[in-house]
């Protein structure tokens, strides 16, 4: 059973009287019956129709909104209009301003559920042979895992897959072999050792391994157990992750003179003196094309993201952004032909290659063109970001805030304060239950 804040429940009492009102025969501003899940008839209508998208943490910009959803509805379906809207999903149903389409991440969609704008969309992608053997698996098992019984809520729309950049003029410099595909994260650290060196006056990193909740995450690790509500942060699975990022600190010249400990972009593309960079390409691709326009590009290559030792084939986790369809929505005929048109391989292969939105199909004539038209990874590697498998992410609680902050300070204390792994994770795990306790009785 799902627990709430006190501020959470008093939103939703706020929001109860509008759900109610849709779930007991009819969506807000319309005598039309509320959706029961029924496949409705493949029709799309000739009169003018406007939908409204809730941008959500989608990270849509008004071009990408045009460029990837409002554009190619308009040209299908000319009596179509599209129409963004980005304040906070809790504002628009306390207003009784439900969207047409709601668009979010895996990370955040416990919020839609808590407010009853799910359904299982299972009965429109079949009437609409919507085929999800084509898309990322791990997206699909991914909504799954939000359905009591394994509903899918929302269908998948583009995604984020991991990798790893290497600057290679440091491993020039140090006549040091270049890093490989599907290197484990041991392997990643053992030749970082080799390149962490300081070289006239500058002191060159060889790699940053990132924060906990990342590391944690690509483990697959849960914060809580499902069974007892408890926090299970002291066991062998954070023992192996922080035993990763501790052999990464321990290398010497690592750790700054001021402390410092967590380098990432700034190092990497600013500075120049960080040899290994793992992290998102949705994040990495943008600030690689500010380096070619300004200038300032250095010798760069990419390859798989570090995987764990004993799960070689699992990169960083599964990562992206789905549509939500409430159920109470006045167009919803419409709706499922847009969103037929928006994951159909046509449209999925425009946006893969034309913008840094990477496409949610599983399908490698695609995907090898990632961002063709930019021609940022040309005579790049990017087939190897492709030969792992995203990680299964962990469940998400709403404890997640509070224990990943702690877990933060765990790894900072480690890094820092150079404190053993077994002493962070038991303080780490007694700060955990009591953050727990706390959010049970709904202390801020």
């Amino acid at each position: 059973m799902r627990k709430f804040t006190l501020r959470t429940l008093t939103f939703l009492m706020s929001a109860a009287t509008m759900i109610a009102l849709t779930s007991c025969g009819g969506a807000v501003g319309t005598d039309k019956p509320a959706s029961t899940g029924a496949v409705v008839e493949n029709k799309m209508t000739t009169e003018p129709v406007e939908l409204i998208f809730s941008k959500g943490n989608t990270g849509f910009s008004d071009d990408d909104f045009q460029s990837w959803i409002a554009g190619p509805v308009k040209a299908k379906y000319p009596n179509v209009t599209m129409t963004m809207v980005t304040n906070p999903i809790e504002d628009q149903v306390s207003k009784g301003e439900v969207p047409d389409i709601a668009g979010t991440s895996n990370a955040n969609v416990t919020i839609y559920q808590d407010l009853n704008l799910t359904e299982d969309l299972t009965p429109f992608t079949k009437q609409y042979n919507i085929d999800l053997s084509k898309m990322n698996q791990e997206t699909i098992n991914g909504i799954k895992q939000f359905g009591k019984n394994g509903e899918l809520i929302g269908i998948p729309f583009d995604m984020n897959y991991g990798l790893m950049l290497y600057n290679k003029d440091i491993f020039d410099k140090f006549a040091t072999g270049y890093p490989t595909d599907k290197m484990t994260w041991d392997q990643t650290i053992e030749l970082a050792r080799k390149v962490t060196r300081m070289q006239d006056g500058v002191q060159f990193i060889g790699v940053d391994t990132g924060n906990a909740q990342s590391m944690i995450r690509q483990y697959s690790l849960d914060v809580i157990d499902p069974k007892t509500g408890k926090a299970i942060i002291n066991t062998d699975g954070y023992k192996k992750v922080f035993g990763v990022m501790k052999k990464n600190y321990e290398i010497p010249g690592y750790i700054g003179p001021k402390g410092e400990f967590a380098y990432g972009n700034n190092a990497f593309f600013k500075d120049g003196r960080m040899a290994m960079n793992p992290g998102w390409i949705n994040g990495f691709t943008p600030q690689l094309i500010d380096l070619e326009k300004t200038g300032k590009a250095f010798n760069w290559d990419v390859v798989t993201y570090p995987a764990y030792s004993d799960r070689p084939n699992l990169e960083k986790q599964v990562d992206f952004h789905f549509l939500i369809v409430p159920p109470t929505g006045k167009h919803k005929e419409v709706v499922y032909h847009v969103l037929e048109l928006l994951v159909s391989e046509e449209a999925q292969a425009n946006m893969n290659k034309a913008s840094v939105r990477m496409s949610i199909l599983n399908k490698p004539d695609i995907l090898n063109n990632y961002t063709k038209d930019l021609k940022i990874y040309d005579g790049k590697n990017l087939a190897g970001i492709f030969k792992a498998t995203p990680a299964p992410v962990p469940p998400g609680t709403i404890y997640d805030n509070k224990i990943y902050t702690i877990l933060k300070n765990a790894q900072k204390d480690m890094a820092q304060k150079g404190t053993d792994i077994n002493t962070v994770l038991r303080q780490a795990d007694e700060a955990a239950n009591k953050a727990i306790e706390e959010v049970n009785s709904g202390v801020k």
